[in-house]
């Protein structure tokens, strides 16, 4: 979200938990986001990022709880099944907060 915000010139804020790998937090920085650290926990720094949302009329992406995002991330199915010759048996997706599950269930 970060780098499309920036791509767009559009002031990006992403609000995580303190536990947050500092990983994800430095990319966020590196592709021209303001990363906020809140709570820790996901649903602690979600009151946060809704606080922000009303108070300073931003546009509020969720995390996996979005059909666009749910759409974005069934992209990965999308390669999996180019980049893949013969049949699948399976399709093994990490789950986090099911938006990647469910964008590549609804794919396939």
């Amino acid at each position: 979200m970060a780098l499309a915000a920036s791509r767009l010139g559009v002031h990006s804020r992403v609000v995580m938990p303190r536990t947050t790998p500092r990983s994800k937090v430095e990319a966020v920085e590196r592709f021209g986001g303001e990363a906020v650290l809140e709570g820790d926990s996901y649903d602690e720094a979600l009151v946060l990022a809704r606080r922000i949302r009303e108070e300073d009329g931003r546009v509020f992406v969720h995390v996996y709880d979005d059909s666009d995002v749910i759409a974005g991330q069934g992209t990965v199915a999308v390669e999996v099944l180019r980049q893949h010759r013969g049949s699948l048996d399976a399709i093994f997706v990490p789950v986090g907060g099911a938006g990647l599950v469910a964008g590549t269930v609804a794919y396939v």
